[in-house]
């Protein structure tokens, strides 16, 4: 996951470069123009859609990656797609904040997803946030074959305690991947966004934790809460709930 972030990194240059020169992309016809650009320089067919002040980015992967070289192809094409779609609503008059790509085979058996604000791209051009903060900021998701075609299926017009929510939760779920001490500490818990209503994020995880391990998991969700709801003071979270198998409830967490 962190060489992903690294090529959202690199990329965000070509997309502010590119994003400069004024008005190019019209808001009552973005989606179709993204697609066109989409096929234009990628060779591929795709979906956007608009919902609220969220774009939506759909692209059909020839099938899952199961080797190295192919995992990093793959990221590679989302990336790329991500870059395009964001450089349209750069160079759009589009009241557009949030920006969605999936990418997914063509049997919806799992989803590869990139989520950013755009106010970010534009706060780190303007170096009002630092490179590793702007990277920390992308959200990065994979869900498998028992919420895969849901979440693809769920468009919605994401707001600013929902970007907040799964940064959160994407955030504990990269430490997991990249850190075997943590993975070990928390088991195989694959933490999810469910939504955030009334003040409280509710998160999913895949399995019943023991008591030692909800420790764990709750310092690390304080933690990230605090530094995330602070980049985000609009977004108002007072509580978190971890909902286990059979809608177990594992933990409650007061910010």
């Amino acid at each position: 996951m962190k060489s992903l972030k690294i090529v959202c990194f690199i990329i965000v240059f070509g997309i502010i470069f590119n994003s400069c020169g004024g008005t190019s992309y019209h808001k009552e016809k973005l989606t179709e123009e993204l697609q066109s650009l989409v096929k234009k320089e990628l060779k591929m067919n795709s979906q956007a859609f608009i919902v609220g002040n969220t774009i939506y980015l759909d692209i059909e992967l020839s099938g899952i990656a199961k080797k190295q070289d192919e995992m990093k192809y793959s990221f590679e094409l989302i990336n790329e797609a991500f870059s395009i779609m964001t450089r349209v609503v750069l160079s759009s008059d589009s009241d557009v904040k949030f920006a969605v790509v999936n990418a997914y085979p063509k049997d919806k058996s799992i989803v590869f997803r990139i989520i950013e604000n755009i106010d970010d791209v534009k706060n780190y051009y303007y170096l009002r946030i630092s490179k590793n903060d702007f990277t920390n900021r992308s959200i990065i998701e994979i869900d498998g074959p028992q919420n895969a075609k849901f979440s693809i299926e769920d468009r919605h017009d994401i707001s600013i305690d929902e970007f907040a929510g799964r940064l959160i939760a994407s955030y504990i779920m990269s430490d997991i991947r990249s850190n075997p001490l943590f993975a070990a500490a928390v088991s195989n818990i694959n933490l999810r966004f469910l939504q955030v209503e009334n003040k409280t994020l509710y998160l999913s995880a895949n399995t019943d934790i023991i008591s030692e391990a909800r420790e764990v998991l709750k310092l690390s969700l304080r933690q990230e809460a605090s530094n995330f709801l602070k980049k985000y003071e609009t977004a108002d979270i007072r509580l978190i709930k971890v909902i286990g198998n059979g809608k177990k409830p594992i933990l409650d967490l007061f910010l």
